[in-house]
């Protein structure tokens, strides 16, 4: 029997393979009203945050969703920023367009790092395929089962998965929101920690609660994790903040 999706609040926790030994990641930025400055990417940052359609780094826009989590279809998209478009983030916080909500940059299909299909036949269940050479190889199904988010890597048609990344949410004594429009400040959900196979630490996920009740989801990846890898868990986090939210 097909268990039921959990909310935002009950949903998170993941593991994928071994990755460098481990560091104590730096602790993130504290969060303004507005997202961070827009500067060139740095490959090494680990701090990333969702603000809109677009990922962050504490310096940049790095990253690029194809719709917002609340608007739901049978697919979402993940792109790399390009430094050309970066210059026009730049130009848009230099000369603000009158409708704070447009956005300088169109998402850009031929460029999609990872495409997640939400099969119709299959509950609970979501499949991630990578569109470039540097993406993890085969289709990373994502499933909720028994109470834990598992991320299964599959290398060829009809062969059995892996599982690669697994995580669940913590213990929360109180519900939790992703916005609130009462005037008591909601608690932000609980945070979330993703483990690769071996059980080692690969990320930690947390929200940031804003002084207007809206929540900025947030995830601090492991320093020295390669990029590959990295690029797999920010796909994995967006995916399941997509599935909650759609």
């Amino acid at each position: 029997m097909n268990e039921a999706i959990p909310t935002y609040s009950e949903a998170t926790s993941t593991s994928p393979p071994p990755p460098p030994p481990s560091h104590s990641a730096p602790p993130s930025p504290r969060s303004t009203t507005l997202p961070p400055a827009y500067a060139v990417l740095d490959a090494t940052q680990t701090t990333f945050s969702l603000h809109g359609t677009f990922i962050h780094t504490p310096s940049t826009p790095a990253y690029q969703i194809s719709s917002p989590l609340t608007t739901h279809g049978p697919y979402f998209r993940i792109r790399r920023l390009q430094r050309t478009e970066l210059q026009a983030f730049q130009s848009q916080s230099v000369n603000p367009s009158p409708n704070p909500s447009s956005s300088p940059i169109v998402f850009d299909k031929e460029s999609i790092l990872y495409e997640v299909n939400d099969p119709p036949l299959l509950d609970n269940e979501w499949h991630i395929i990578g569109k470039r050479r540097g993406c993890v190889r085969g289709v990373l199904v994502l499933k909720w089962r028994r109470g834990k988010w598992r991320v299964l890597q599959v290398l060829e048609r009809g062969g059995k998965g892996v599982e690669i990344v697994s995580f669940k949410p913590s213990p929360s004594p109180s519900p939790s929101s992703l916005s609130s429009s009462s005037k008591t400040q909601p608690e932000p959900p609980p945070p979330y920690t993703y483990y690769s196979a071996a059980k080692d630490v690969l990320a930690s996920e947390s929200f940031h609660v804003r002084g207007d009740g809206s929540v900025v989801p947030k995830l601090e990846v492991r320093q020295g994790l390669e990029g590959q890898w990295r690029e797999m868990l920010i796909t994995v986090w967006v995916t399941r903040l997509w599935v909650a939210c759609g």
